[in-house]
């Protein structure tokens, strides 16, 4: 695929005090195989050429990975997905990801390796990989990227002159974790303080991910369930029996366990989440519009977090939300036909540290590899049905 394949916003050389802010988010890629989101290296490895090529090889670029990069939710550890999770346990699920995307890690090393020596790399954790917050694994993926001038590991957020970026889960009541306390102890070490929705994720969701992991892809939700109720029953039906059975037991008994907390806020949500069935992540717009309004300076917010690409310019501020990389559907209402969707990323282009123009960028991703998908998604599988059945009896 030749690097002209992207859309690029420099269509010649740029003036002197040139910047480019390349953005992507939600790429999602796991453990290799059919349940991985993104099995397209080559794609991305191409994506980050392109930034290398004429009229950007003279320009400074900051490549910036915001969050939802590396799927360490999703993946399994001695055939798992633990809860308390160490600096050991994360390097393990990081060497697993890693490991099973190689093209993608060669593609970022020639990116930051680039002869002008003005290409710079930025990880920005999210809700799938806060495990990048620990600085064993900080400091793993910089060895990984060793040669690379410039590869920077940062907290909740990072500012690129006025341009602020965060991943966004911090605006999602489900997701949002505390930047002051992002390890809590725990029988003498210190592990993740994960946000209460991705325990939830962890011990009840992704036991089950191996019978639809292709459904997570579908969009929209409302329209899948709709599609396919059974689907909806099992979900809920195991997240129902998961609260009552085991977290609310949990919390109330097991005091010395800091993964097993409860608060008002969460039980709203889960009554919410419960009655509505809406399976959709969501962000507060209100503290993002109080951070713009106590900080002027600020000319760009980039987003990710929703899977749903858009810009907007609110007075003179930019808040761009980057969409998704990870292979997802839309549904057809009328055939069922499944369409891929486009994937999405940002461009921001600063002169004299001034952004003067954010673009947000679509193209078609290459296909999934033969037998990652299945050819028919709403037919439940053998495995499904008796799962349903358990649940129905139980």
């Amino acid at each position: 695929m030749p690097a002209s394949y992207f859309p690029q916003l420099l269509r010649q050389p740029p003036p002197p005090g040139a910047r480019v802010v390349l953005l992507l988010s939600d790429i999602e890629m796991g453990e290799p195989g059919p349940e991985d989101d993104f099995p397209h290296d080559a794609f991305l490895a191409d994506l980050f050429q392109a930034y290398t090529q004429p009229p950007y090889d003279g320009v400074p670029v900051d490549l910036v990975l915001n969050g939802d990069v590396l799927d360490f939710l999703k993946v399994r550890v001695d055939g798992r997905f633990p809860r308390h999770i160490t600096a050991d346990v994360a390097l393990r699920k990081l060497d697993t990801i890693l490991d099973g995307h190689p093209a993608f890690m060669e593609g970022l090393r020639a990116f930051g390796q680039h002869s002008s020596g003005n290409k710079n790399i930025h990880f920005v954790p999210g809700n799938h990989d806060p495990e990048v917050h620990f600085p064993e694994v900080a400091d793993a993926l910089k060895l990984r990227l060793d040669g690379v001038a410039s590869v920077r590991v940062h907290g909740i957020s990072c500012r690129i002159g006025p341009v602020h970026i965060e991943h966004g889960h911090q605006y999602d009541p489900l997701f949002r974790m505390d930047p002051e306390h992002l390890f809590i102890p725990y029988k003498g070490d210190a592990i993740l303080h994960l946000p209460w929705m991705s325990i939830v994720l962890l011990d009840a969701v992704m036991p089950m991910k191996h019978l639809f992991y292709h459904h997570d892809r579908l969009r929209p939700k409302n329209r899948v369930m709709e599609r396919l109720p059974q689907l909806e029953e099992l979900v809920l039906g195991g997240l129902k029996r998961y609260w009552v059975r085991e977290y609310l037991w949990d919390a109330l008994t097991s005091f010395d366990d800091p993964t097993r907390v409860l608060t008002w806020d969460m039980l709203k949500e889960v009554a919410y989440r419960m009655y509505s069935s809406d399976p959709d992540v969501g962000m507060q717009d209100e503290p993002l519009m109080a951070m713009l309004n106590r900080e002027p300076e600020i000319q760009a917010v980039c987003l990710g977090h929703l899977h749903i690409p858009a810009w907007r310019l609110v007075d003179r501020q930019h808040i761009v939300r980057t969409g998704c990389m990870r292979d997802e559907y839309t549904v057809d209402p009328y055939t069922d036909a499944l369409y891929p969707l486009d994937k999405s990323y940002a461009e921001l282009l600063l002169i004299d540290n001034r952004v003067v123009e954010a673009r947000v960028f679509h193209v078609p991703g290459p296909a999934r590899p033969t037998g990652s998908f299945p050819e028919d998604v709403f037919t439940l599988t053998p495995a499904m049905e008796e799962l349903l059945q358990a649940y129905r009896e139980g």
